[in-house]
């Protein structure tokens, strides 16, 4: 956007200043953490006075808070478009998995922002996380009508997935991994895959995804 007089309508400029002012704060809490990461830095990087930053947000944490609300809403658009509502479970949990894979190691600071600094940015982030989490079960728990394991599979089995794969791909993170997990699919499709259809049939399914991969 020009600086100076632009004759832009002001809704049309205060949601290009949020815009920037969330991708600001993800690319610096990436870098620097949430707790070293100042509104000043913030304002700088984004481009924008304090007053323009207090007129989006109240606060640092209320902006943290945005940019990872914002991240969650891109991946969930993204999945959506990217999984077919016919196709069975198994086959939407593969396809899911991809996209998110993918969506991550294209928006390495934003996923580092959501899966690892929100745990460190105090409780209102992490309960935007666990929500997050929680949000996750019913769908992982239609496995359990797919598969052949249904009356086998404990009750917090759903819990246990999704903490398993939040937990892998964080340490990924930190580890500057990021921009290899699509690697992984095989692996987090088979782990997930495993409870419900059995080790045969989610070895197969795995087997299957690593043999597409690599035509």
């Amino acid at each position: 956007m020009p600086p100076g007089r632009h004759g832009l309508p002001r809704e049309f400029v205060l949601e290009h200043q949020r815009r920037r002012l969330l991708a600001a704060t993800a690319e610096l809490v990436a870098e620097r953490g949430y707790r070293n990461t100042a509104i000043t830095r913030i304002c700088k990087a984004a481009g924008v006075g304090r007053n323009t930053f207090y007129e989006h947000f109240e606060s640092k944490e209320d902006c943290f808070l945005a940019t990872f609300d914002d991240g969650v809403d891109q991946a969930r658009r993204r999945i959506a478009d990217a999984v077919d509502p016919e196709a069975e479970w198994s086959e939407q949990l593969r396809a899911g998995l991809r996209e998110l894979l993918r969506l991550i190691a294209s928006e390495l600071a934003l996923a580092r922002t959501c899966l690892v600094e929100s745990l460190a940015a105090g409780p209102a982030a992490i309960e935007h996380y666990e929500s997050v989490l929680a949000s996750l079960i019913p769908f992982f728990a239609r496995g359990r009508e797919a598969g052949s394991r249904s009356g086998k599979v404990p009750e917090a089995m759903e819990e246990t997935i999704i903490r398993g794969l939040a937990a892998n791909l964080n340490q990924r993170l930190m580890m500057d991994e990021g921009d290899e997990l699509e690697a992984l699919l095989s692996d987090l499709l088979e782990f997930s895959l495993a409870p419900y259809l059995g080790d045969e049939a989610a070895r197969t399914a795995a087997e299957q995804t690593r043999a597409s991969a690599a035509s």
